[in-house]
């Protein structure tokens, strides 16, 4: 029996009625899921129903593609007529090309009715050319992004300071700095893969080791009653009532 651990998102839905007819094609073609719902906690007359999705979908790794492939499947199925008031028929032809380019921002829905709008404009994007440009983002986006400098160094400095200036300071550099160094995603195919960039990830290192240091460091210093007095002096100083 596979337990929730196993699971990793795969989409959320804004609709309850869209998340139960999506488990159902889930059923029916024996793929296990996990499916998380919870009400609005928010008057909606404040954010509205658009904001917080009703549901979060879970699949295992291995089935993102499977997924992918059914429901592009079942969309293929249709005709033209069936997505004649769908809201990508107001996209001109390159904004439906570009959906091919950066598939990680559309549902497989889209892209699925995006191909059968386009042929029936008279475009016709190939199987062959779909899955090439799809290859291509996948190998862009498992380089992982590069890591705000100006960010880092930010982070960097509540690392060093952190603990005399305000706890907070020091916690969020630390939490940031592992994240850069082993945050991980997961890709449109259910491939995970680190979020920054090597060098990114080595910077992400430095911060988080240091940071290690610098608190252990902070730590033995505060034994000694010179260094406390220094660090009583700062206003947000979180060992000032100790």
């Amino acid at each position: 029996m596979q337990t929730e651990n196993t699971f990793e998102f795969y989409r959320d839905f804004l609709n309850l009625g869209e998340a139960n007819a999506f488990v159902e094609l889930l059923d029916a073609n024996n793929i296990e899921h996990s499916l998380e719902t919870s009400d609005t906690v928010i008057d909606k007359a404040i954010v509205g129903n658009g904001f917080i999705p009703k549901a979060v979908l879970k699949i295992k790794n291995e089935d993102f593609q499977k997924v992918n492939g059914l429901i592009a499947y079942e969309i293929g199925r249709g005709e033209y007529a069936d997505y004649a008031d769908h809201y990508l028929n107001e996209f001109e032809t390159e904004e439906l090309r570009a959906i091919f380019e950066k598939p990680e921002n559309w549902t497989p829905e889209d892209a699925a009715i995006a191909r059968i709008l386009l042929r029936e404009r008279g475009v016709e994007i190939s199987t062959e050319a779909i899955k090439a440009k799809k290859q291509a983002r996948l190998e862009e986006i498992r380089k992982g992004e590069r890591g705000n400098r100006l960010s880092m160094a930010l982070y960097a400095f509540g690392v060093a300071f952190g603990l005399i200036l305000n706890l907070f300071l020091l916690m969020a550099g630390i939490g940031m700095a592992y994240y850069y160094a082993f945050g991980k995603a997961t890709d449109m195919v259910g491939q995970k893969y680190f979020v920054y960039d090597e060098s990114t990830r080595k910077i992400g290192k430095v911060i988080l080791y240091a940071g290690g240091a610098i608190f252990v460091l902070e730590l033995l210093l505060l034994q000694f009653s010179d260094f406390r007095d220094f660090v009583d002096q700062f206003y947000f100083s979180p060992f000032e009532n100790i």
